[in-house]
This record gives C-alpha cells, sequence and structure tokens, in this order.
C-alpha cells in the first residue's frame, strides 16, 4: 500500500469512491472536497492506493486550516479521512495511519504535529486513531449539530 498526493490524472479514483450513508454523518467524501481543492493551495487531497485501487482517503489542510488547533506555522490538520466502504474491515484505515509519519516527514519536512477531530459519537474512529498514537487533547469543539474531540499525532 502507498500514500499518494492526488493530481488531476486521478480523478476516476475519487469519482468511484464510495461512502456509505453512516460514514457520511461523520466524514466528507473525496467528491465532496474535490472542489475545495480548486480553490485552496493549501489543501491537498491523500489518496491510500492499494494495487492499483483507491481504498482510502484524507485531506491534509496547512496554514488556516490548522490555525484553530497550534500557533505552529508548519503543523498539519487532517480531514475528511475515510475508507471506501467496499474496503472497510480490512486494515486499510490502520496501514493508512501507519504510513502517515513517514509520508509526512517525506512531503512536509518541517512538520511534527498533526492535528484531527472526531465527533465524539464516533468510537471505531476514535479507538483507530488512538491506537494508531494520536493523543486526545482534551479540547473539544462544539458545532451546531455535535460534539468534536481533537488529537494530536507528535512526529
Amino acid at each position: 500500500m502507498k500514500l499518494v498526493v492526488y493530481t488531476n490524472q486521478m480523478y476516476p479514483f475519487v469519482e468511484n469512491y464510495q461512502l456509505s450513508d453512516e460514514q457520511l454523518q461523520f466524514t466528507s467524501s473525496p467528491q465532496q472536497v474535490y472542489p475545495l481543492l480548486q480553490r485552496n493551495n493549501h489543501r491537498q487531497l491523500i489518496l491510500g492506493i492499494e494495487k492499483e485501487t483507491c481504498v482510502t482517503a484524507f485531506v491534509l489542510h496547512g496554514k488556516e486550516g490548522v490555525q484553530t488547533y497550534t500557533k505552529q506555522p508548519t503543523s498539519l490538520f487532517l480531514g475528511s479521512f475515510s475508507t471506501d466502504f467496499r474496503f472497510q474491515g480490512h486494515g486499510y484505515g490502520t496501514k493508512t495511519l501507519a504510513l502517515l509519519p513517514l509520508f509526512i516527514q517525506t512531503h512536509f519536512p518541517d512538520c511534527h504535529e498533526i492535528f484531527l477531530t472526531v465527533n465524539e459519537k464516533n468510537q471505531r474512529a476514535f479507538s483507530l486513531y488512538q491506537k494508531s498514537g494520536f493523543i486526545d487533547t482534551g479540547y473539544k469543539q462544539k458545532t451546531e449539530s455535535s460534539t468534536l474531540l481533537v488529537l494530536k499525532m507528535f512526529l
């Protein structure tokens, strides 16, 4: 498995990516975040590829995307993390997060911390993130419809 930075030639991966209705309660699909990439050069879509198939996807935000959580200008925010529902339960989320530190160090060598938020009702994702090295900062972010827990990983 490998992580790759999205390029326009990879759009068929984005187009064919599928999330269940349950997943969409907690995350955005690559199809939903794709238009945002066109307007913001501080966001990058990252795809997890296994045997020429996209099995996971997430967005890395720099600059204003992470400023809510830290004053470190080189930190990153990981958002919209998901596993294509056809491949859930095969360990691809775990594999993706295991590859994340080396990927960050290679592509963003000045980054020493990554933040993410997880809906407090999404215990499956919370557990995955903790097992992958993210720690609960103790901060909570309230939205209109939910409470998000702020997690962090040091590199």
